[in-house]
């Protein structure tokens, strides 16, 4: 017999390892997909901590007092006149957002004290509408299932965003 008359395919002890080897993967790999939800949930904290920073960023780079609304789906960002204080009812001069932002997909809840405005001035120091910092602002990200998903922070001198 030629090996030209053999037939060719796989044995049928291969077929069936195969298939064990892809339900074993399977079942490790299929309850990582299943939560998304807190991988959206995170993409959406490490976007808003990006935000942050770029509204810091657009301050000190301006030399302009420089705001997040958070009040706005998505949040705006605003520049004030120099006399303008944090408190100021609507935004005068919208400032576009990066060509990056995106609107999270999931719903995400913020927990803390981050409030509805966060302004930061020219040096970059963080105020609120009450005035200057007197303490860190922190936020934690939450996901639909109510599970933290990150926490961000302010700090009160520098505006430094993590």
């Amino acid at each position: 017999m030629s090996p030209a008359d053999r037939a060719s395919g796989f044995t049928l002890v291969e077929l069936v390892v195969t298939l064990i080897v892809v339900g074993i993967l399977a079942v490790a790999v299929l309850p990582r997909f299943a939560s998304l939800n807190v991988f959206e949930a995170v993409g959406a904290a490490d976007q808003l901590r990006a935000l942050i920073n770029h509204a810091r960023k657009t301050a000190v780079a301006q030399r302009r007092m420089t705001y997040l609304d958070f009040s706005t789906t998505p949040p705006q960002l605003c520049q004030l006149g120099a006399a303008s204080a944090c408190s100021v009812a609507s935004c005068a001069a919208a400032v576009p957002l990066p060509a990056s932002y995106r609107q999270a997909k999931t719903t995400v809840t913020f927990s803390g004290s981050l409030g509805s405005k966060l302004c930061f001035d020219a040096l970059g120091s963080p105020y609120d509408t009450s005035g200057l910092l007197t303490a860190q602002k922190t936020v934690t990200v939450l996901d639909q299932t109510g599970a933290t998903a990150k926490t961000i922070t302010v700090e009160m001198e520098t505006g430094y965003v993590h």
